[in-house]
């Protein structure tokens, strides 16, 4: 009896390490599968993590190409004023810009030093007074038109750094002329009221 017993507990623990083993391999294959599963998970993870930082690295390159030329634009922008804009301090302060208008005849004097040069631009309106220290262009001359880029100072002055003269007889700056232009209907405008 005890050997049919031990034959018969060797034949249920065979039986019973036959279904562990069995169970083992199922479980194996499910643990392989989940290994794949989170393998794989994780190269797309990756590959979706490589993804965003290309893009996050894409958008802060160009924000800093962007800033970088805006600021380039900004300290190299210079705008154009007629004289009369300048006198209502519509123009910058402490900034570079353009005075554009005529050179009132009679008030080109040049200094002893033969470089420092005083002449009063005007829009037919108003008028500003200009000092420009350099050699001035061939055409520059009284009653013709020119466009001076500078800085206001607190005197009320403009300081050219240059100065630039019309190319030929029937050409004049687009802003100087049409600060012209508005500064005779301006003109034109008061003489009507006035009467």
């Amino acid at each position: 009896m005890a050997s049919s017993c031990g034959a018969h507990i060797l034949l249920l623990s065979y039986c019973s390490v036959g279904k562990w083993l069995s169970f083992l391999d199922a479980k194996n294959v499910c643990l392989d599968e989940s290994i794949e599963t989170n393998r794989l998970a994780k190269i797309t993870m990756k590959r979706r993590h490589k993804r965003i930082s290309f893009i996050v690295l894409g958008l802060a390159a160009l924000g800093i190409a962007t800033t970088l030329l805006l600021s380039a634009f900004q300290s190299n922008l210079v705008f154009f004023f007629s004289p009369s804009q300048v006198l209502a301090k519509e123009a910058p302060v402490n900034r570079t810009f353009r005075v554009g208008g005529l050179v009132e005849t009679g008030t080109l004097k040049r200094q002893n030093d033969g470089l420092t040069v005083h002449f009063t631009v005007t829009d037919t309106a108003k008028s500003i007074p200009v000092v420009y220290k350099g050699i001035l262009p061939d055409l520059f001359k009284e009653g013709k038109g020119c466009v001076a880029q500078g800085r206001l100072g607190s005197d009320g002055v403009f300081y050219a750094d240059q100065v630039l003269a019309k190319h030929d007889e029937n050409y004049m700056p687009p802003e100087a002329g049409r600060a012209i232009d508005a500064a005779k209907h301006e003109r034109e405008a008061a003489k009507s009221v006035v009467r």
